[in-house]
């Protein structure tokens, strides 16, 4: 039961993060990062 619990914490925690990285605008770095995976991925946006 416990084990449960923990795993449904972990989630919401997860879900809770992902909610306010989306809701707060993002960061400078976290952009850059965003940049850096999306040129992996073969995308290319404009890059200042």
């Amino acid at each position: 039961m416990s084990f449960l619990l923990h795993e449904l914490m972990e989630l919401a925690l997860l879900i809770s993060a992902i909610a306010v990285t989306w809701a707060v605008p993002r960061p400078a770095w976290l952009s850059r990062l965003y940049n850096r995976i999306g040129r992996a991925f073969g995308y290319n946006p404009q890059y200042k």
